[in-house]
């Protein structure tokens, strides 16, 4: 059965979803979180920044994710690793990188990642796996 926006998140059969419709999975004086299932593992996170905040620094083994920015500014810094013997082993030099409103950015396993968003941003994050946290390693990117 296919993923299904129903009428619960504001869209109906075809129709754009309203991501402020979607329920808060976190919230905090940095963040809110909203997250929706849309089936075969994949979510939605749709993150709202109340104040500058940095946020990541961390590598997924399995995970890709797909950020859009729809609000306000962020700055990525991206850098390839390997894992060895649950350690973060960087393999190449890191990047650091600017969003452009409304094009997505794609960065997948191995690829270490934290991004700087202004306050007011807003982005949407599609994950090819649900939460976990065995998938999910610690990485101060510099």
């Amino acid at each position: 059965e296919a993923a299904h926006c129903g009428p619960q998140y504001g869209a109906s059969e075809g129709q754009p979803m309203d991501v402020l419709n979607i329920p808060i999975a976190h919230s905090d004086s940095r963040r809110t979180l909203r997250e929706k299932d849309l089936g075969y593992g994949v979510t939605l996170t749709h993150f709202e920044i109340h104040t500058t905040v940095a946020l990541g620094h961390h590598v997924h083994i399995k995970k890709a994710e797909v950020f859009t920015l729809i609000e306000g500014w962020a700055q990525w810094k991206l850098q390839p690793v390997r894992i060895e013997g649950g350690t973060v082993v960087p393999i190449d030099e890191s990047v650091t990188i600017r969003s452009i409103l409304h094009r997505p950015l794609v960065v997948g396993p191995y690829i270490a990642h934290a991004v700087i968003l202004s306050e007011g941003a807003r982005m949407t994050c599609i994950s090819t796996q649900p939460f976990d946290p065995e998938d999910m390693f610690p990485y101060q990117l510099k």
